[in-house]
């Protein structure tokens, strides 16, 4: 069964639903019971045991594995946090000896394997079971692989990306992991400016 969480609002992680208002309805409301809440209507569904959290490293992705973590702990589910770089459109230089590329690629892989160390050392206090990957391609296609060879049964991610080109493309590519996707995807917007 697939399905789409859209979450706009905040998480309540403490108290309990009676302190929550009566007929108040949340993500962690529904997590309490073991059945999920989509679309206001209860689906019968085992948790999921491996969740992935594709991102760029943006607020908004940010949030996304605040919520993912928050998941995890409640679930004892794995986390797997994932970034996908893209090629740069370079041309090559056609003269003997040009070797920019694969430095720029060693660096940006530093770069980013630095990033997501930092983002699960944040998350060891909570003693969550987090793997962190990389890879190069299609974001697209390298998150519903991924999804496939390790078993993934939820995806949390964010609807867009860092400035408005970023936005556009990671909003493109949430869009079709979200029509594409072989699990349910729990979208995070980014916060509202009041």
């Amino acid at each position: 069964m697939t399905g789409t969480i859209v979450v706009t609002g905040g998480l309540e992680s403490s108290g309990s639903a009676e302190g929550r208002g009566k007929g108040s309805s949340t993500l962690l409301d529904a997590l309490d019971t073991q059945t999920p809440y989509l679309s206001g209507k209860a689906v019968l569904m085992e948790p999921p045991k491996s969740i992935l959290i594709p991102t760029d490293f943006s607020a908004t992705a940010e949030r996304a594995w605040s919520y993912a973590q928050m998941l995890g702990k409640h679930l004892g589910a794995s986390l797997h946090l994932f970034h996908v770089l893209q090629d740069p459109q370079l041309q090559v230089p056609p003269w003997e000896g040009f070797s920019t590329l694969p430095h720029y690629r060693e660096q940006t892989e530093r770069e980013v394997s630095d990033l997501l160390n930092k983002w699960r050392l944040a998350a060891e206090p909570q003693q969550l079971d987090v793997h962190v990957a990389m890879r190069w391609g299609n974001p697209f296609i390298e998150i519903n692989e991924y999804v496939t060879e390790h078993a993934i049964e939820l995806i949390v991610m964010g609807t867009h990306g860092r400035g408005p080109l970023a936005q556009l493309l990671l909003g493109s590519v949430a869009d079709k992991v979200v029509r594409k996707s072989r699990c349910p995807v729990l979208l995070v917007r980014p916060v509202e400016p009041s």
